[in-house]
């Protein structure tokens, strides 16, 4: 068990990981509407933008996203699409190389779990200090063993 395994610093492999298809999505229309590449459509839907946006799109999930937006869609209805399916399948399978995803049962492995605990424990939410995280996780550890 030498075997050492990181959390790749990609975002979307985060997201992936810790929410799951729709978070990491969910990251990748974030970033483009940072960049003006994706805005908002009628009520409830994506388009890409008119202009453009500023950039070029930097990650092939993003990419696949934006040719995803070829109709206008929810951000439900974006992971469904084939191009998205597929990017996300790309993703998962670097995972699954890296020892983070388990095919059967799907699922993140007990290194995925400790990587992402660590991960937390570096980059506490906005607005709690590292001490009040550790915490409400010691808090949180102690209420579940009672």
């Amino acid at each position: 068990m030498d075997r050492t395994t990181t959390i790749p610093p990609d975002p979307y492999a985060v997201a992936l990981l810790r929410g799951g298809a729709r978070a990491a999505v969910t990251v990748a229309v974030v970033g483009l509407h940072v960049r003006g590449v994706v805005e908002a459509g009628r009520p409830g839907t994506l388009r890409k933008s008119a202009t453009g946006g500023a950039g070029p799109v930097r990650h092939p999930l993003e990419k696949a996203v934006r040719t995803g937006l070829c109709r206008p869609a929810g951000p439900r209805e974006l992971p469904d699409r084939a191009v998205v399916r597929r990017a996300l399948a790309r993703i998962r399978a670097g995972l699954a190389a890296e020892g983070l995803l388990r095919t059967l049962p799907p699922g993140r492995t007990r290194a995925a779990r400790r990587e992402l605990a660590a991960l937390r424990e570096r980059h506490p939410p906005a607005g709690t200090t590292a001490t009040a995280a550790a915490a409400t996780v010691t808090a949180a550890g102690t209420s579940r063993r009672s």
